[in-house]
């Protein structure tokens, strides 16, 4: 059995396949067709590194808490966010960034722009609108984090070369 790379920190699990009869199938190689007998495939135990339960992952989008996009909103004299109109929108969005900063104002505006991806598409829409406001009028406070990933999925020798200097 090859040997797979597991973090330090993730177990293996013991997996336990039935056997089970396999329908024979044709395959092509070389531009021959291959004909593949049916056959018996014997039960076999083997260890994978464990991956955790479907589904329990990293969230992609944190719990939201209600009500902290629509205070703003109320504050600008409208029930909620989707009752703005189009025009108040790039002030809405300023002040939505200095209630909470520029980063977590576009990541409360995207996950409302997800959520609403299906159910809402016409409320979809302005919260795309508010979204681009931000990353138009504050895009050089969200550049950070992509420079910083583009930085570490670069090779060593790249890096080096990226470094002031260039030289590896």
């Amino acid at each position: 059995m090859s040997k797979t790379y597991v973090r330090p920190h993730q177990r293996k699990i013991r997996v336990t396949r039935k056997g089970y009869y396999r329908k024979g199938f044709y395959i092509h190689r070389n531009g021959k067709r291959i004909y593949i007998p049916p056959t018996y495939i014997p039960p076999s135990t083997y260890y994978i590194p464990d991956r955790g339960a479907p589904g329990k992952g990293k969230q992609v989008i944190p719990p939201l808490k209600k009500g902290k996009m629509n205070r703003i909103a109320k504050k600008m004299g409208y029930e909620r966010v989707t009752d703005i109109p189009d025009t108040k929108l790039k002030e809405y969005a300023k002040r939505l960034v200095n209630a909470y900063g520029a980063k977590r104002a576009f990541g409360m505006t995207h996950a409302q722009v997800v959520l609403r991806k299906r159910t809402q598409p016409q409320h979809r829409k302005k919260f795309e609108k508010i979204e681009h406001h931000i990353a138009e009028m504050y895009g050089h406070r969200l550049t950070p984090k992509s420079a910083i990933r583009a930085w570490e999925s670069m090779s060593p020798a790249a890096r080096a070369k990226a470094m002031p200097g260039g030289e590896i």
